[in-house]
């Protein structure tokens, strides 16, 4: 008992300094509207490292309140690399997380070659817009839940295989193969991630 009052007490010393980071990070946020694409990725990139860090201090954690800290400071970062992704490309969450782990600039060929097949192939259709309008509701949530579990480097290798399998297909010409796999892959993800 006596751990978890020191805890707490050390917690409520260090509040005023947990507000301040938060209030530093939505000024930071304000500005990052007219940042350029390689300026967000860069943001994205250093954002994903505080991620890193917070996620190895929480497993160091004493306390509730202290782990709750740092879940909410990893979901806020989220939040910003969420906006950042949606606002530089167009909506592919699960693909921009997936690149941007690898490295892959937000112009490179995967980025591009899924922008391209939505916005020409699947968008053409009823069917095919209704799917895009759906991954759109779920796909930003999925990226948060999996970059808060320790596995999230390994689950990102293996969207990003999987979104370099689409490729292949619409490269083939298989366009109605690769909309159906990154489906499944979507669904899959969302499923693990509940």
């Amino acid at each position: 008992m006596k751990i978890d009052s020191d805890c707490q007490a050390w917690n409520e010393e260090q509040e005023p300094d947990r507000r301040h980071r938060r209030e530093v990070e939505r000024e930071e946020y304000k500005s990052l509207s007219n940042l350029s694409n390689s300026e967000k990725q860069d943001r994205i990139s250093q954002l994903e490292a505080r991620i890193e860090n917070l996620k190895d201090d929480l497993k160091w954690s004493k306390s509730s309140y202290e782990s709750e800290s740092y879940r909410d400071s990893i979901s806020n970062l989220q939040d910003e690399i969420n906006d950042l992704s949606s606002s530089s490309s167009g909506g592919c969450y699960l693909t921009t997380a997936a690149v941007y782990h690898k490295g892959e600039a937000d112009n490179g060929y995967t980025l591009t070659t899924l922008r391209n097949f939505r916005d020409n192939y699947m968008r053409a259709t009823p069917e095919g817009e209704a799917l895009v309008q759906e991954y759109y509701k779920v796909a930003p949530g999925i990226v948060e839940k999996v970059n808060l579990r320790d596995d999230s480097s390994r689950v990102w290798d293996l969207v990003y295989r999987e979104v370099g399998n689409c490729v292949s297909e619409i490269e083939a010409d298989k366009k109605e193969p690769a909309q159906n796999r990154y489906v499944r892959m979507t669904k899959t993800l969302e499923r693990l991630t509940k």
